[in-house]
């Protein structure tokens, strides 16, 4: 249960972190997009 809210903590302050470094607006369709896999 702990471990579950720091994964998705982490995923929120990167989503946050990348939208302040790049200063774009939030866009939820490049929030979940699928990695490739190799």
């Amino acid at each position: 249960k702990k471990e579950a809210l720091i994964i998705t903590a982490r995923k929120l302050l990167q989503i946050i972190y990348a939208i302040y470094v790049h200063n774009t607006p939030y866009d939820p369709k490049r929030v979940f997009v699928a990695q490739p896999t190799k």
